[in-house]
């Protein structure tokens, strides 16, 4: 395999010139943008350059919506959110809702929107609502409007940093709360900081994947510490990698991107690093995959510890 490499800058217009420069080179199938704005963009490019792309985290339901050329190697925010919701309910018991959203994420607000309505339907209330754009400058105001709310149970759509300034302000005032967060925390921000944040704080988020839960993961685990051992592998590092492993078996019995694509769109059977991924459904490039929920362990220097794991059909 020859590989080229282009760097998008998260930037969508430069995302459909990557993939336009790509394409120039020949390249018969792409792996990325990491994050849905950018994937969407340089998705639709792929599409008019019939070239199949895969990208890695892009959980936004548009990025492969109507478009036979994108597919993706994790999960959707609406089904990640309305399994978040459904856990809150059915397994923790819990009935009153806040929401902590970064109005400057669309991936914060539309994880929120899809969490609302299923924990709504299933008989849940929302007591109410916080809205951020600096999560160190706001966090402390937050924290103490939730405390107040009568909120038994709070949904932080958040990215690491974000996630550490509400916590650190929060858990010492949430006491007997529960915090449920989505698969946007598991990045260095959170998890390579001290997390001696207090028992009074309970999490859990929704992740892609339990590196101690199958051969694959474990292995992937060791090698990637051999290699890195200042970190851990995250997110990113598991999907890129599956990401790279489904455009090379897809690839193994062709030479041409409509083979690629077919191969990818038809897959079944394959078990990556995240899990078991499969196609072949009515939703063409949204995988059928493992969801797994995990408990953050805010007051050890334990990560997390997996809670269980469900299969998504989309």
């Amino acid at each position: 395999l020859e590989v080229f490499v282009q760097d998008n800058q998260s930037d969508p217009g430069m995302s459909v010139r990557c993939v336009e420069e790509l394409a120039r080179l020949g390249a018969q199938v792409i792996v990325g943008p990491i994050y849905s704005g950018s994937a969407y963009a340089a998705a639709r490019a792929a599409e008019a350059e019939t070239i199949p792309l895969i990208a890695p985290v892009a959980t936004h339901p548009r990025v492969t919506a109507n478009n036979p050329w994108a597919f993706r190697a994790c999960f959707r925010d609406d089904l990640q959110g309305a399994k978040l919701a459904e856990f809150g309910l059915r397994d923790l018991g819990r009935r009153s809702l806040m929401t902590i959203c970064d109005l400057t994420e669309s991936y914060s607000l539309d994880l929120a929107r899809e969490f609302e309505s299923v924990f709504s339907e299933g008989g849940g209330r929302i007591v109410g609502r916080a809205y951020y754009r600096d999560a160190g400058a706001e966090a402390q105001s937050i924290a103490e409007a939730v405390a107040i709310s009568g909120a038994d149970v709070i949904f932080l759509p958040a990215y690491g940093s974000d996630v550490l300034a509400l916590l650190e302000a929060g858990c010492p005032l949430w006491k007997d709360l529960v915090v449920l967060g989505g698969d946007g925390w598991d990045t260095p921000d959170l998890f390579e900081a001290p997390l001696l944040l207090g028992p009074s704080c309970t999490a859990f988020i929704s992740n892609h994947f339990d590196l101690q839960g199958n051969d694959r993961g474990r292995q992937f685990s060791s090698k990637f510490q051999n290699k890195f051992p200042d970190t851990r592998p995250g997110q990113v590092s598991v999907l890129a990698y599956d990401a790279f492993l489904l455009a090379v078996q897809a690839a193994q019995d062709t030479s041409s991107s409509v083979g690629i694509r077919n191969s990818l769109a038809s897959l079944s059977g394959f078990e990556g690093v995240s899990g078991r991924i499969r196609f072949a459904s009515s939703d063409g490039g949204d995988p059928e995959k493992t969801l797994v929920i995990q408990r953050v362990e805010l007051g050890s220097d334990e990560i997390a510890r997996l809670v269980f794991e469900c299969e998504l059909d989309p």
